[in-house]
């Protein structure tokens, strides 16, 4: 967005059927019908730390995957161990 033309910039915005308002501050533009439209900061702090933990939780899961696959084989030998001990 050029900070040169609000006028253009505020007409570019999309239409969120409020009036449109522009601020200048400190040389950036502002539309307050986009900033009103924000979801409170809670939702937005919700969204963001979700964001962050879908990532890791993938690579946990990435991670154990491999684990759990040594694990079984591991119970496995350990049932045909017992099982020739008991025959």
């Amino acid at each position: 967005m050029s900070t040169t033309k609000p006028a253009a910039a505020a007409a570019a915005a999309p239409d969120t059927g409020a009036p449109k308002q522009a601020g200048l501050v400190l040389g950036t533009l502002i539309i307050v019908a986009a900033v009103a439209n924000l979801p409170p900061r809670p939702v937005l702090q919700a969204q963001f730390l979700r964001a962050l933990q879908g990532p890791s939780a993938s690579l946990v899961g990435v991670l154990s995957s491999p684990m759990q696959g040594l694990l079984a084989v591991l119970h496995a030998r350990a049932q045909q161990i017992e099982a020739s001990q008991a025959a």
